[in-house]
């Protein structure tokens, strides 16, 4: 039987991973969606693009966080700021 804390840790990466998924379906049927809309009633302004940009921004957000490979903080800012935390309160 797997360790309670790995088990979970393996459970929270299954569901980002999902909800990340999840983000990019929607993502793929809204930013068509919001272009054909554009299309049919302000052709000459492409207000669409910032739909499509914003959605790449989220989206760009979410796989770094979802795949560890955090860029902002480093890439084991997670696993030094849990052990600061579990040093600072022990059980």
């Amino acid at each position: 039987m797997p360790d309670p804390a790995e088990l979970w840790t393996v459970c929270n990466l299954v569901k980002r991973r999902r909800a990340f998924y999840q983000r990019c379906r929607i993502a793929t049927l809204v930013v068509p969606l919001t272009a054909i809309v554009n299309a049919m009633t302000s052709p000459n302004w492409p207000w669409s693009l910032s739909v499509a940009l914003g959605s790449s921004g989220v989206l760009g957000f979410a796989a770094e966080g979802t795949f560890g490979r955090n860029l902002r903080l480093g890439r084991d800012w997670h696993e030094r700021r849990v052990r600061q935390l579990l040093a600072r309160h022990p059980r």
